[in-house]
């Protein structure tokens, strides 16, 4: 999606867009039936999803190293995936009952 973009390739995006159409549907649906929030603008979701992806992978070079011990970063895009669907599922802040981490 990146290089479409960059290189303004109307024709990857018109399918892109096609994608994103399905995906909107989706969640539409799920929210009618009550698994997601309904208060939130699906194609604010698959843009948040997106974005969310996208941006690792054209900056991890600038965040890699302090992201994991490894010092060729093999294993950050899995540890990256991991955290965002976390983030993104769960959001920040602790569960109920959740100690502060360390104690």
């Amino acid at each position: 999606m990146g290089w479409a973009h960059l290189e303004r390739d109307t024709e990857c995006m018109g399918e892109v867009g096609l994608l994103i159409q399905h995906g909107v549907e989706r969640l539409r649906q799920a929210q009618e039936q009550g698994m997601l929030r309904a208060d939130v603008d699906p194609r604010h979701i698959i843009i948040s999803f997106v974005g969310l992806a996208t941006h690792w992978f054209t900056t991890k070079h600038e965040f890699c190293q302090p992201t994991t011990e490894d010092p060729k970063c093999m294993q950050a895009d899995a540890n990256y995936l991991d955290d965002m669907l976390r983030i993104f599922l769960d959001g920040v802040l602790p569960r109920k009952g959740e100690p502060p981490r360390g104690k």
